[in-house]
């Protein structure tokens, strides 16, 4: 399996999921805020076969509706509850 190309994709679908957004809808909402951003190239962020740049993060958390702070909380609780010992 090749190495992941950024942590928060994993994030990004899951609250785009919660919404009930296709990639197209979410896509086409990055792009109204400024960041022309296809379907194709969303899901390769969210694979995880893509990388994201800091400026793009402020697009994301713009387009889903929650602080960069928030998307970074929820990748470490993510990572809390995978690794948590039971």
């Amino acid at each position: 399996m090749p190495e992941p190309k950024n942590a928060l994709g994993p994030v990004i679908k899951e609250i785009r999921l919660a919404a009930g957004w296709t990639l197209e809808q979410l896509a086409s909402r990055l792009t109204n805020e400024g960041w022309n951003c296809a379907a194709d190239q969303l899901a390769r962020v969210e694979s995880q076969e893509e990388g994201i740049k800091d400026f793009e993060l402020l697009y994301f958390s713009a387009a889903l509706g929650v602080s960069a702070d928030e998307l970074w909380k929820r990748l470490v609780q993510k990572r809390s509850q995978t690794h948590a010992i039971t």
